[in-house]
């Protein structure tokens, strides 16, 4: 399994579970760290959109169109 499908997993996984974080699977020491899913949380962060990361055509997740 890629990474990105198990990054996609997490996403799926907390956005099924209604949050709005995830888990990256990395760790700072023994602490996990988390990214956020809202598109204006990622933006603030300096994170890359979820758009970038699903790019195999298939909608994971709903965002809200503008």
């Amino acid at each position: 399994m890629t990474k990105e499908t198990d990054q996609i997993k997490r996403i799926k996984k907390a956005l099924s579970n209604g949050r709005m974080i995830y888990d990256t699977g990395r760790k700072i020491g023994s602490s996990p760290i988390f990214e956020s899913l809202s598109e204006d949380g990622r933006k603030l962060n300096g994170l890359e959109p979820l758009d970038n990361l699903c790019q195999t055509g298939e909608n994971y997740y709903q965002t809200k169109k503008k």
